[in-house]
């Protein structure tokens, strides 16, 4: 839940800069960037350390505490020159819980699958909060109150690691048989890796840019671009719960269909709406249709890839999330040149060409199952 309430954080705090800090699109991106640069940099530090529980309790407890001080560190910037430093020290600290967390969910993963949509829907909580929290702040006017309330949360689970067992904290995996990446190099293999960079970057996109897209394309309030983003994390963890009940991807292709269909009726209510409802509509149907795709592609890559090794699934996991961010501080190019409603154009383009992906994955499976019974 914490990793998902920092992994949210500058997506509903990049709104409120735009408009009390005058930060522009170009800084904007540059925030994202330093994100994105602290996650990768604590994710690698954290992975080289020596195995063993008692260095992944002590580094995932100094991430809770850099986590803190960089949170109150943002409740009283007052220049768009202050917040990449902090924005900076979230990234490390997300990118340290990845390598030391990342573990114990493998690990919960593989003795039951179902643990996967359970981590879903906690990262997806966390997420919720926070967009909640920031939310009540602005109507109240109670901003640095909310991030020091934000801050406490990260010294919590300082605490709570420290005085807890550390055998599920280990920093980087025991050592065994290194994982063959030259077999994963397949076409299937390939195309797999696409469609979770694809699904990245419609998920970045919409998680850090959608509340600035609401209050410059509508002229809606900050409010309302907040609780928009806190509806399109709350309807995609739903999403992703629901979706583990649903028929295998290979076997219902018309989910997909109905999923992308999802993303593209809002995609038009996000561009030709009028009105609050219209956007809010618009927010909810994407995030329950991004939240049904990237578990039934998520529960599909399971079944078909010799992912369960510990390495690969950090790939998986840690890969996902930087290049969400990655795919959004690359945004601000977009809407520099474009204005803003690349946003959503961006949206639409890449679940298009994420379905058409999948669908051509789905009638290889198809094919792949019927070569034995023809031979």
């Amino acid at each position: 839940m914490l990793l998902g309430m920092l992994a949210a954080l500058p997506g509903a705090m990049l709104p409120i800069w735009s408009v009390h800090l005058a930060l522009g699109t170009g800084r904007t991106g540059e925030g994202l960037l330093a994100f994105a640069a602290g996650s990768t940099a604590g994710l690698i530090a954290a992975s080289r350390l020596k195995t063993g529980a008692r260095t992944g309790k002590l580094f995932a407890t100094i991430a809770g505490v850099v986590a803190s001080a960089s949170l109150a560190t943002l409740s009283g910037i007052y220049s768009p020159n202050q917040i990449f430093a902090p924005l900076l020290g979230l990234g490390l600290s997300a990118g340290v819980l990845l390598a030391t967390e990342s573990r114990a969910l493998f690990e919960a993963v593989v003795a039951a699958p179902a643990s996967r949509t359970l981590a879903c829907v906690s990262f997806g909580t966390g997420a919720t909060l926070v967009c909640f929290i920031l939310w009540i702040s602005i109507d109240i006017a109670e901003l640095p109150s909310a991030m020091l309330l934000l801050a406490a949360v990260p010294l919590l689970f300082s605490a709570y690691v420290w005085n807890a067992s550390g055998e599920r904290l280990a920093a980087v995996w025991n050592k065994g048989e290194p994982i063959d990446w030259k077999g994963l190099v397949t076409p299937t293999g390939i195309l797999f890796g696409i469609s979770i960079v694809l699904h990245a970057a419609a998920h970045g996109t919409i998680a850090y840019w959608i509340a600035i897209y609401i209050t410059r394309r509508f002229g809606f309030s900050i409010g309302v671009g907040l609780i928009i983003l806190t509806l399109y994390w709350l309807s995609l963890t739903l999403g992703s719960a629901i979706a583990s009940r649903i028929p295998p991807l290979e076997t219902r292709l018309r989910w997909l269909v109905w999923t992308v269909l999802g993303c593209v009726v809002s995609c038009a209510f996000l561009l030709e709406t009028a009105d609050v409802s219209g956007a809010v509509v618009g927010g909810v149907i994407l995030g329950a249709a991004l939240g049904t795709t990237q578990t039934l592609t998520a529960g599909w890559i399971s079944r078909r890839m010799e992912w369960r090794h510990p390495d690969l699934f950090k790939v998986l996991v840690a890969g996902y999330i930087i290049a969400s961010i990655a795919a959004a501080s690359a945004m601000s190019r977009l809407v520099s040149g474009f204005g803003v409603h690349a946003v959503v154009w961006a949206i639409l383009a890449t679940t298009l060409a994420l379905f058409v992906l999948l669908a051509v994955l789905v009638v290889e499976t198809k094919l792949a199952a019927k070569r034995p019974a023809s031979s």
